[in-house]
């Protein structure tokens, strides 16, 4: 028969001393037999540290005071796991401490809109969640930080659903992955913020990695803001070191207002970028300081049907394969390229203002480079007040111009407006 057992640690602090546990089932305090794979284990009032290993079907961490799992200690659920099961929660899992959850879904959130708080941390500790780890839902909170060489592995399975929502159901998630060596992978759905704010900080070389098989830019690899609601949700990359590896489409601004920050060195990789994907959201994208870098190996959307921004500053750099900026009818797409070494590299063909409003401004030491074809639209305006423009073929029925150079190795061909202000524009083209 399935059991409930409490943590009461009357004897120790070894997991598999019956002697620690009270059988709230049969009534036994203290119980016959420690939980097992069948039963629930709970550690709710008085906290403290838990050693030894276990597997069981549920395990429930809550109360107002930290638990912790350290040197050897492993435990296993194949339900699920929650922290936050009365209200609110706090577990650290430290000095190789070890959590694997097999079952759908892992929870990590307080209830009644209280908070709840995991920290994975130091070489060694690790959590694993084979299904969906969820993190702030329900209008509460979640916490989560990785540190310290410490990891976190989601969607291990294969499980419908599987991988990584920050915040749902109007809960609020923060998640943090901090320090060289920090790790964490994923793989299936990666979302920050389904239908609450929802954040995630990858600072001081920590790593993150997502993968979805059979992605698409209806089911990315990675969703900010990816439902009403969601306003504010955000990434940050911070810091020379610091990683996030997206195996697919990245949306920034789904359904809602999202935003990418990749500051002082900091990188991101993607296979798609699209900002702004439907009516009503919208997407900020900024690349600031040397050796920041967004590299997409495809696509690169800047207001796909709705409004985006994309600042490269001071020296940030950003490559895809191909862009647009303003696609849709109903988008407006800004990118502005500003500071000494920004650079933006497009390796095929750049449109601006294809559909939609597309506004492309350098500032001076700065670079755009195509390599085919730049294409200005009749909604499209390029702003030029300095740098280095060099694409193979320039297409104006817009407007463009300022002061700089636009050296085409093919043709210029203008049926819209080239300007000259507040100095010389110089256009070459091979006679």
């Amino acid at each position: 028969m399935a059991r409930t057992l409490t943590w009461t640690g009357a004897k120790d602090t070894s997991f598999a001393d019956a002697g620690n546990w009270n059988d709230t089932t049969n009534g036994l305090n203290p119980a016959a037999v420690a939980p097992d794979s069948t039963d629930t284990a709970e550690f709710i009032a008085g906290g403290g540290t838990i050693t030894g290993t276990g597997t069981v079907t549920t395990l429930a961490f809550g109360g107002a005071n930290s638990w912790s799992l350290n040197t050897g200690a492993a435990l296993t659920s194949i339900g699920g796991v929650t922290v936050g099961a009365s209200g609110t929660g706090f577990l650290t899992l430290s000095g190789g401490g070890a959590i694997a959850g097999q079952g759908s879904i892992d929870t990590i959130s307080g209830t009644g809109g209280a908070s709840a708080f995991l920290t994975v941390d130091g070489t060694g500790s690790a959590w694993t969640s084979n299904g969906e780890l969820l993190v702030g839902s329900n209008g509460s909170g979640g916490t989560l930080t990785i540190e310290n060489q410490g990891a976190l592995t989601s969607g291990a399975g294969v499980s419908a659903g599987h991988g990584l929502v920050i915040s749902d159901t109007g809960g609020s998630g923060a998640v943090a992955v901090t320090g060289a060596g920090s790790k964490l992978a994923n793989t299936g759905q990666f979302v920050v913020g389904n239908s609450g704010f929802a954040s995630l900080l990858i600072t001081a070389g920590g790593q993150v990695q997502t993968s979805r098989a059979g992605a698409s830019l209806a089911a990315p690899s990675a969703d900010i803001a990816a439902g009403t609601g969601s306003d504010g949700s955000n990434v940050s990359v911070n810091g020379n070191g610091s990683t996030w590896q997206v195996s697919g489409p990245l949306v920034v601004g789904g359904s809602a207002a999202g935003a990418l920050s990749i500051s002082a060195g900091g990188t991101v990789a993607a296979g798609l970028v699209d900002a702004g994907v439907l009516a009503g959201s919208s997407g900020i994208v900024s690349v600031v300081g040397k050796g920041s870098d967004l590299a997409v190996s495809g696509q690169l959307t800047i207001g796909d049907a709705s409004s985006a921004e994309l600042s490269i500053l001071s020296g940030g750099t950003v490559s895809a394969v191909n862009g647009d900026i303003g696609l849709g009818a109903s988008a407006t797409g800004n990118v502005d390229i500003e500071g000494t070494g920004s650079r933006l590299n497009i390796s095929n063909d750049l449109n601006i203002g294809e559909a939609g409003v597309g506004v492309l401004t350098l500032g001076n030491n700065t670079e755009l480079t195509v390599v085919n074809n730049l294409n200005i639209g009749a909604n499209g305006v390029l702003n030029q007040f300095g740098g280095i423009i060099d694409p193979s073929v320039v297409n104006n029925t817009g407007r463009a111009g300022g002061k700089g150079a636009i050296t085409a190795t093919v043709s210029i061909v203008n049926t819209g407006t080239l300007f000259a202000a507040s100095g010389t524009e110089t256009l070459v083209a091979p006679l």
